[in-house]
């Protein structure tokens, strides 16, 4: 191995490094400190935000980072808690080292309000990310719901609670294309 291999090697895994701390920073605010600001600042000005199957039956993609501002602006009215547990990553860094995919198994568990429904959900992130001025940030979130349920129901019986109203769908429940 030369010593541009080398180094191309270790600036692909500081880079896998970086995007894993972004996406870790993420879920924090997420779950922690929804500062609205501070997420939007983890994407790219052109970001998109696209919620995937039984979410996206309720939710249209949030396009730039302004609107995503906006949608995280409004979680703390909507969810009162949250907590991802993500596992699984897999992340692809391009040759050029400018671009990467990400991958990430979530479990998560929130309270939705008004009405209040504790929720389990299990969901794959499916991220691209993109190097802007020297830092790492996001340009595309696909959220895909697996599971989502109420928490005192399980999921033999409901596949998918909406974020939205409340309601519960049985299994399998509907489907997005």
């Amino acid at each position: 191995m030369t010593g541009e291999d080398l180094e191309r090697r270790v600036a692909r895994l500081e880079a896998r490094e970086e995007i894993g701390e972004v996406m870790a920073e993420y879920l924090y605010l997420a779950d922690r400190d929804p500062d609205a600001d501070k997420i939007a600042a983890l994407f790219s000005a052109d970001a998109v935000w696209e919620p995937r199957g039984n979410f996206a039956l309720e939710q249209q993609p949030t396009h730039g980072r302004e609107a995503i501002r906006e949608l995280f602006a409004g979680l703390s009215e909507t969810m009162s808690f949250g907590a991802h547990y993500v596992t699984n990553p897999v992340i692809e860094v391009s040759e050029d080292l400018e671009r990467a995919r990400g991958r990430w198994h979530t479990l998560e568990l929130l309270t939705k309000e008004n009405p209040t429904v504790q929720i389990l959900a299990v969901a794959w992130y499916d991220n691209d990310f993109v190097h802007v001025d020297g830092r790492w940030r996001i340009e595309r979130i696909r959220f895909e719901d697996t599971l989502s349920f109420p928490f005192v129901e399980g999921w033999a019986e409901t596949r998918f609670v909406s974020l939205v109203s409340g309601e519960s769908f049985p299994h399998p429940g509907p489907t997005a294309a």
